[in-house]
């Protein structure tokens, strides 16, 4: 994964998407030398949290017998 800072990515916006989408490969961006954010594709934004969300809408899907009536929706 390639890493780059803050004031990178502020000078090389476009470079840096292009590089993005022609390789798929998140970007990790830092900032102080820590890794604030991750710059990841639309693709994998979707795959990754649309699908996660979409499945907490449905909490029955995720219950187990401990959680009781309250928390399943019961």
């Amino acid at each position: 994964m390639k890493e780059v800072n803050a004031l990178r990515l502020r000078n090389h916006l476009g470079e840096i998407i292009e590089e993005l989408n022609a390789t798929g490969e998140p970007v990790l961006i830092s900032k102080a030398r820590k890794i604030r954010a991750v710059l990841i594709t639309p693709d994998q934004y979707a795959r990754r949290f649309l699908d996660y969300q979409s499945e907490e809408k449905n909490p029955v899907r995720h219950c187990r017998p401990e959680d009781g009536p309250y928390r399943c929706g019961g």
